[in-house]
């Protein structure tokens, strides 16, 4: 059976009334899973972490107040997507400036890094759209940040699940001054931003575009 046509068939129904949102982690990471398989060498990455970078030549830098340059060798590592960061046990780094995503896909370079493709945010229910659409912007800033530092301009894709429904996104870099421009792809002619079924050919069809794009991608 093809894969759109699976989905026809409603596998994966529509999550609503939970009561926690990790809940929803379990379905959301069969689907990507299967839309963005590992022997492509996708990876789908539940509860990943941003960690702040370190910049040890700054050291009036909120995320350095506490690290001493005599430190970095032993702190400070580079993570999967090229940037420096602190170490995990320091605790100065795990009340400022981490952030938990809760599902990564990212795609696994040949003698590379791992390059960030889609973000997706789970919520529960709808209640809090402004502060949930405000979080996801900034989970997609830093890591477009971050890729345009290590040369990749790409596109990376944000998925708002808010239960049963899902706000699509689309973010680009476009330089240091202006950060990322994000567009809505489900926007009406007011400029107000609506919801899609996020169990719907029409998410399953525009994650699919994103993975065959990115299928044979070095």
């Amino acid at each position: 059976m093809a894969f759109i046509d699976a989905f026809d068939h409603q596998r994966l129904l529509n999550v609503s009334g939970v009561q926690r949102e990790h809940s929803l982690y379990g379905p959301q990471a069969t689907r990507l899973a299967w839309i963005y398989p590992p022997f492509h060498h996708f990876l789908v990455k539940p509860q990943a972490l941003l960690m702040p970078e370190v910049f040890v030549d700054d050291q009036n830098a909120p995320d350095t107040s506490a690290t001493s340059t005599d430190a970095v060798d032993g702190d400070v590592s580079n993570d999967s997507i090229g940037g420096r960061v602190v170490s995990q046990w320091r605790d100065i780094f795990f009340t400022r400036g981490r952030r938990e995503v809760d599902i990564v896909v990212a795609k696994k370079l040949n003698d590379g890094p791992q390059l960030p493709l889609l973000v997706v945010e789970i919520k529960r229910d709808t209640l809090a759209k402004q502060s949930a659409m405000d979080q996801i912007e900034d989970y997609l800033d830093r890591i477009l940040s971050r890729c345009a530092a290590l040369g990749y301009d790409i596109p990376v894709y944000g998925l708002l699940v808010c239960g049963p429904l899902s706000i699509r996104i689309i973010s680009r870099w476009l330089n240091p001054e202006q950060g990322a421009l994000h567009t809505y792809v489900d926007t009406n002619a007011r400029g107000i931003v609506e919801y899609v079924d996020t169990d719907s050919k029409v998410v399953n069809e525009w994650l699919l575009q994103q993975s065959l794009a990115f299928q044979d991608y070095q």
